[in-house]
Order: C-alpha cells, then structure tokens, then sequence
C-alpha cells in the first residue's frame, strides 16, 4: 500500500487541476463547487505528496 500512495497523491492532484480547468466549461459540475473542489482536492494532494517525497528522501540517506 505504501508504495501505491504517491500515485494515488498525483491522481488526485491531477484530477483536482482537471476540476479546476473544467470548471468554466459546466463539464462536472457549475463554476463554484467544480473551482472549490479543485482547489481543495488539489492543495491537499500536493501537501501529502510532498510530506511522502520528504519522508522518502529522508529514510533513502
């Protein structure tokens, strides 16, 4: 399972900018709720994906 967190981490990022960059178009959902997602989804996406990259940089040393 560990090793499947980082994709699952650049999935979500991606699906968050997906959302955002739809998010005009009415695509998934209106404006607001598709923009708000996005940005949730993908802020915490990053966040997570880049305290795993620490962690694994630091147990490789």
């Amino acid at each position: 399972m560990k090793k499947f967190m980082p994709i699952i981490y650049v999935i979500a990022f991606v699906i968050g900018i997906i959302f955002i960059v739809t998010a005009d178009t009415g695509l998934i959902t209106s404006y607001y709720p598709a923009l708000i997602a996005g940005i949730i989804i993908s802020c915490f996406a990053r966040v997570f994906l880049a305290i795993y990259l620490y962690v694994w940089h630091k147990q490789s040393k």
